[in-house]
């Protein structure tokens, strides 16, 4: 826990003292099943860190969790609140909350053409694959089989 709180105090003082190179932002993400799960973060990530570990799995960088370019990957039962920092450039997205109620398909209009969408936050107990429980479509977001939760998109 010393470690993660240091992290976190790292990486909150790099981007307090150095904004003019990026920016603190968090999110959060689990492995359900002890499956690898991917957390897009909608831009380009340049540094995360672990601030809340929530799960009794523990969480190791490299090993059970770790970033690329585009977002957080957990692994091995892994689960937890992640810092991380996002070159600027990018302006940010935009997001909704949809929900599948009783398994049955939604569509959730929002007030632009999608142009990429993906899952920020999952809410429900059913599964959310894209392309298969959720997607997007011209000016919104679907979701069917009890999927649930909130999507961050780009519009056109």
């Amino acid at each position: 826990m010393k470690t993660q709180r240091l992290a976190w105090v790292a990486g909150l003082f790099i981007a307090v003292c150095i904004p003019s190179l990026s920016f603190a932002q968090s999110i959060s993400c689990e492995s359900r099943d002890y499956r690898r799960s991917y957390c897009p973060i909608g831009g380009q990530v340049t540094n995360a860190w672990l601030i809340n570990q929530t799960s009794s799995s523990r969480c190791v960088q490299g090993r059970t969790w770790g970033f690329d370019g585009g977002g957080i990957w957990v692994n091995s039962g892994c689960a937890g609140d992640f810092g991380f920092q996002r070159a600027r450039g990018r302006s940010e997205a935009n997001r909704v909350r949809c929900e599948s109620r009783n398994y049955e398909r939604n569509f959730c209009e929002v007030r632009a053409q999608v142009s990429r969408a993906w899952l920020v936050q999952q809410d429900s107990e059913a599964r959310c694959i894209e392309g298969q429980t959720w997607g997007a479509r011209g000016n919104g977001i679907w979701v069917n089989q009890g999927c649930a939760g909130i999507f961050a998109f780009e519009s056109r």
